[in-house]
């Protein structure tokens, strides 16, 4: 992914309802707040994202039948400037 861009990460799953879906980030805490937006479809859109954001994603969904989760590695590409 190019800095500054953004990146939707599918959360998709199918089951009896209800499904509470729960995203975690990189360092293992849930996902809460900008740039970060989940989806009413469960998918998380990451906006103008930065080299921060480069990590591991989970999508963790349950319901009274189970669990699975999905992880993505999101590696963050910028420009390489060069001096002489």
């Amino acid at each position: 992914m190019r800095r500054r861009g953004s990146v939707l990460l599918p959360c998709l799953a199918v089951g009896v309802a209800p499904l509470e879906r729960k995203w975690y980030g990189p360092e293992g805490k849930a996902i809460v707040g900008d740039p970060f937006h989940i989806q009413s479809n469960g998918s998380l859109l990451i906006s103008d994202i930065q080299r921060q954001h480069q990590g591991n994603y989970t999508c963790s969904v349950n319901n009274a039948h189970g669990s699975d989760e999905i992880s993505y590695f999101l590696r963050v590409l910028g420009k390489i400037h060069w001096r002489i």
